[in-house]
């Protein structure tokens, strides 16, 4: 069980995992008496020499300093995870995506700590919150969120979603709008549905055929090829390992359920979600036209960013850039 905060998750420029590996750098710089010595205390020095160089790395401390998970109970009794850095500042509460976990984010908890109490969830069937078999629907993510809100003693905080939990946060917001003062899409996968019914006919035709591969024979190949479309000019290919093994290691029930019941039309029911929100895209071919103006229709009071170059998982690639912005955003109007 990773720790979302670990070394293993400091990705890209913060670690190179190349270096722990024998017959590199390390151990050529501990020659000639790192050669000269017995297999156990060369064993000993070479691993103690690991250590204190990765003490060096940037990222190193924060790693030191992983919080533990918390533990939260959804409606249906399963165990919820969350990591909370506590403090007097405005709840920030970080969704992931679809096949994510709360490790997505890890970059971005320090920075965006300094002024917020940040909390990131693992939502039900990801990370280290329980499994079960279930219909991983929008509503079931929604209510365990506000499930973790509750055990955190939360009573409204600023929601950011990415990709799928764009979607959640808006279900949080139509179900509880009480509790959320602000949302934060970032590159969040919503969808707007043809109007025509022929149209709509053919897209839920398309779309069903599309989830159905998520639990076919050949499901790990079609998940990894289609995790593999998410990137972007700039995304390192530690960043694409790194996304594609944390994804596939979400149980193939789960990342089936949620992508057969996210294509569900009744998922985009529901009216605008008035309150401040920030929205954050990549620039892309795949992004329909006209779509800010379908944002400004489901989000009347949105402040609107394209980005390019980036991918999909910008908390990984501009983690400086995202948190700022986001740091500005709830400085507008706090909680």
């Amino acid at each position: 069980m990773l720790d979302p905060y670990g070394i293993k998750n400091l990705i890209g420029k913060e670690t190179k995992p190349c270096l722990l590996q024998p017959g590199n750098v390390i151990e050529s710089a501990l020659n000639p008496i790192y050669l000269e010595t017995t297999m156990p205390v060369r064993s000993f020095i070479y691993w103690a020499t690991c250590f204190v160089l990765l003490l060096s790395f940037p990222g190193a401390a924060l790693a030191g300093d992983a919080p533990q998970p918390q533990f939260a109970v959804a409606p249906d009794g399963s165990s919820l995870a969350y990591f909370d850095t506590g403090g007097e500042g405005t709840p920030l509460i970080l969704v992931h995506g679809w096949a994510c976990d709360s490790s997505f984010w890890h970059l971005m908890v320090e920075p965006l700590a300094t002024e917020l109490r940040v909390i990131s969830v693992d939502l039900p069937g990801h990370g280290q919150s329980d499994t079960p078999q279930t219909a991983y629907t929008q509503a079931y993510f929604a209510q365990a969120l506000l499930a973790i809100m509750d055990a955190a003693q939360v009573d409204k905080a600023v929601l950011a979603g990415h990709s799928m939990g764009a979607s959640v946060i808006r279900f949080a917001a139509l179900a509880a709008p009480e509790r959320v003062s602000g949302l934060v899409i970032v590159d969040g996968a919503l969808i707007p549905l043809p109007e025509d019914e022929t149209l709509l006919a053919i897209w839920q035709e398309e779309m069903a055929a599309f989830a159905a591969a998520f639990s076919g024979p050949d499901s790990e190949a079609f998940t990894a090829g289609f995790i593999d479309a998410m990137h972007g000019p700039e995304t390192t290919e530690e960043i694409k390992v790194w996304v594609r093994e944390k994804m596939l290691a979400t149980p193939a029930h789960v990342r089936a359920s949620a992508m057969e019941e996210f294509i569900d039309p009744a998922t985009w029911s529901g009216g605008p979600v008035s309150i401040p929100t920030l929205a954050i895209y990549a620039q892309s071919p795949d992004l329909p036209p006209n779509f800010e103006v379908f944002l400004a229709d489901r989000f009347p009071n949105v402040e609107y960013h394209l980005w390019e170059g980036p991918g999909h998982f910008f908390m990984l690639e501009r983690p400086e850039q995202l948190s700022s912005l986001i740091l500005d955003f709830v400085g507008h109007f706090g909680n």
